[in-house]
């Protein structure tokens, strides 16, 4: 169902998130300087995410932040991101973390059933970051795992590393 048809009932389930955060854009703009105005992207994103995203933010006990990039709740670029929002919903959603490590989110993650995957993002803008997406998880139980680094502008992907994230987050504070 889409996020967008969460009846008023359901919405005071949720006491993390206000409907006016899930804001974004669905494509990137090509003037840097003047973005064009954020839209709701809850008629693009699945309800379970909002749900998700609610537990997640419940059981850390600090505050999680829906980045404001765009693609980071809904894209119509990338077919294989749980992002995508063409001929189906996103079921994924990007956030910053401003008050907790990303040691922390991953292991609240690791509680939350609805969560499946998790990327960490040590050197995003002001905050490090995360992805979080609904997908199925494992056989075994496990998160799919992921971070990402910036060579240069390229953002590169690889295995979840604690030590090389370390090393990235001690690189912010200088």
């Amino acid at each position: 169902m889409k996020a967008s048809e969460i009846d008023p009932l359901r919405w005071s389930l949720i006491h993390h998130f206000g409907q006016e955060e899930f804001l974004g854009w669905k494509d990137p703009w090509e003037d840097m300087v003047s973005p064009p105005a954020a839209l709701s992207m809850l008629p693009y994103l699945e309800d379970e995410v909002v749900f998700a995203l609610e537990a997640l933010r419940e059981k850390l006990g600090k505050p999680l932040l829906i980045s404001r990039d765009a693609g980071a709740i809904a894209r119509t670029w990338s077919p294989g991101s749980q992002h995508y929002c063409v001929e189906r919903l996103s079921h994924a959603c990007d956030l910053w973390v401003p008050q907790s490590t990303l040691q922390e989110v991953y292991a609240a993650a690791q509680d939350v059933p609805g969560i499946g995957a998790f990327g960490a993002y040590p050197q995003w803008g002001t905050y490090p970051g995360v992805h979080v997406d609904t997908r199925p998880r494992k056989p075994n139980g496990d998160l799919a795992l992921w971070m990402a680094w910036y060579q240069g502008t390229e953002q590169v992907y690889g295995a979840l590393d604690w030590k090389r994230v370390d090393k990235m987050l001690a690189g912010r504070k200088k």
